[in-house]
């Protein structure tokens, strides 16, 4: 019982975790799904406005240079200088005019140079010129203003540049020229190089790579790759990775490769605050279902124990419960049943002692008259012979040890020592009739001569083998009566070598007990004796081979006389 009293009080905390765990999962996946949706949003447009900003200081820096550009290509003595298609006037003029200005911005500006188409130098075949002014001579829609940007590139001094190309106008058409500003990559990571985020920031135009935050690919890039294209859209992902991306007015794009973790750190921050929180409700929750299952076990044990002491046969103890609940209500009906059946089982007990002393009359009147008319036979038989008078005198002696002992009604226990004095003294009357061909051997361990017996079991027994066990050639009947104990009970066994019984016959005897047939005398009369007096507590068994011998054993208790 203590397993089922256990098992209430687990399955009662469980039933209780269960329904919080579901409550808790439901809350954390709402959390989830409308946090982790809403704080990811968050971020993107935390992103999109860094790549926003990027692009339009950019473009704003961008222009500032381009402005001086302008301002250069619109001076009428420049244009002038043009047509007399001197390189060197040329240089001198641009050297003079572009000194101030790059004094000015020497930290972006690395410097403006004018190129001719056809005039081949070193630098005109490594940075393929050539292909740079054919896509200046026709102006399209992505170049509606003739003019071209490169990506960054490391020049000849291994410095990260880039330049934008504008064609001058020449009436002369077999003639052009073209202009360079050439700035350092530098005033385009001067933007975003102060970005903690651990995010790889890249700055596109025209699809070209013109800066990356990540310096050491930026780097390789640049070695492997002069102008590196990229293109991706925004919001895309690529296995791990998010792209933000924004663009100017001018091409000018600013893409911000992240990635799920980055996304979600807000979320995870506030789902860090919120566990606490959570954890802190789930031990309140499982202190007070610990609390609630405990009050609850302990009235159930009350009630567990109450229905315990009935089935045991305590009638005495009034249940009492606390409270107006199911198990106040509860407790009383069992109370009003204990003494319900407590009246009842007076009422029994009273009926039931009548009708057992009337019953063990009974029985023992049955068992006092058969074997008188056995012994009577035999002292008759004894009294034909003149010369048997001395055995006479001892039989009637026997004869009256027994039947004071057998006649007695005022006992249904007695010392093991009795029963075996009396079972001696029947043997004596019984070899009278018998002689040679009954042969009895007693071997009762003395240490349990002390032991209540249900009184008149061996006698019957020894008497049940000699009516029934005789063979019909008349060969000797062996009996013997031993024993053997354990911790709890004792065992007397009368076994002999005589007819034996067919197992037919053995399942009968048991069967009609079982139906409570209880006519007769012998086996059947001890075994319900034995049923009477110990109240089920003893046992008869019977083993037994035909034409080779029967075991009988009777188990009882070790009880001692008082």
């Amino acid at each position: 019982m203590r397993m089922s009293r256990f098992k209430f009080h687990t399955q009662l905390i469980i039933y209780f975790l269960i329904l919080v765990l579901l409550i808790t999962v439901s809350l954390l996946a709402s959390l989830t799904t409308s946090l982790k949706k809403s704080y990811r949003d968050k971020e993107n447009d935390m992103l999109v406005n860094q790549a926003k900003q990027a692009v339009m200081n950019i473009e704003n820096r961008v222009t500032y240079y381009q402005s001086f550009m302008e301002l250069f290509l619109n001076d009428r003595e420049f244009m002038r200088i043009l047509e007399n298609d001197s390189m060197a006037e040329i240089n001198r003029y641009m050297t003079e005019k572009t000194s101030d200005f790059l004094q000015m911005n020497i930290s972006g500006i690395r410097d403006v140079r004018i190129h001719k188409e056809g005039f081949y130098n070193a630098e005109y075949e490594q940075r393929g010129l050539s292909d740079i002014y054919k896509l200046l001579k026709t102006s399209t829609a992505t170049r509606p203003e003739n003019e071209y940007w490169t990506g960054t590139y490391l020049n000849n001094s291994n410095e990260k540049v880039f330049s934008v190309f504008k064609r001058i106008y020449q009436t002369n058409p077999d003639r052009s020229y073209y202009v360079e500003l050439c700035l350092y990559e530098t005033e385009l990571y001067g933007f975003f190089n102060e970005d903690k985020s651990g995010n790889n920031i890249y700055i596109v135009k025209n699809g070209h790579l013109m800066s990356m935050s990540d310096r050491s690919a930026f780097n390789d890039m640049l070695y492997e790759v002069r102008h590196e294209d990229i293109s991706v859209d925004n919001g895309a992902a690529s296995d791990a990775q998010i792209y933000i991306k924004a663009s100017g007015n001018n091409g000018w794009e600013s893409v911000i490769s992240t990635d799920a973790g980055y996304m979600d750190r807000g979320f995870y921050k506030a789902l860090s605050d919120i566990i606490p929180v959570i954890t802190g409700a789930l031990i309140l929750a499982l202190i007070l279902i610990l609390s609630i299952s405990r009050n609850l076990d302990r009235r159930m044990e009350i009630v567990r124990q109450k229905i315990m002491d009935i089935k045991n046969g305590d009638l005495t103890t009034m249940v009492a419960i606390d409270g107006k609940d199911e198990f106040k209500i509860l407790a009383d009906e069992i109370e009003n049943t204990r003494l319900h059946i407590q009246s009842l089982l007076n009422e029994i007990h009273e009926t039931h002692q009548d009708q057992r002393i009337a019953e063990m009359s009974a029985l023992r009147a049955q068992m006092n008259s058969h074997f008188l008319f056995n012994a009577l036979a035999s002292l008759k038989w004894l009294s034909y012979d003149t010369k048997q008078r001395s055995v006479l005198t001892r039989a009637i002696d026997q004869l009256a040890v027994f039947m004071r002992y057998s006649i007695s009604l005022k006992e249904n226990y007695v010392p093991l020592a009795k029963e075996v004095q009396q079972l001696e003294a029947y043997v004596y009357l019984q070899k009278l009739c018998g002689g040679d061909e009954l042969n009895v051997v007693v071997d009762i361990d003395e240490a349990l001569m002390d032991y209540l017996t249900v009184k008149l079991i061996l006698q019957p027994l020894v008497e049940n083998a000699v009516m029934h066990g005789r063979k019909s050639d008349g060969a000797v009947l062996n009996i013997l009566i031993y024993s053997y104990d354990d911790d709890d009970d004792y065992y007397l066994v009368v076994e002999d070598d005589g007819c034996g019984m067919e197992g037919d016959k053995i399942s009968e005897v048991f069967d009609e007990m079982h139906q409570q047939q209880y006519h007769g005398y012998g086996l059947k009369n001890i075994i319900r004796r034995l049923e009477i007096c110990s109240g089920g507590e003893s046992s008869l068994s019977i083993e037994s081979v035909k034409d080779v011998y029967t075991k009988i054993v009777i188990r009882q208790k070790k009880n001692k006389y008082a």
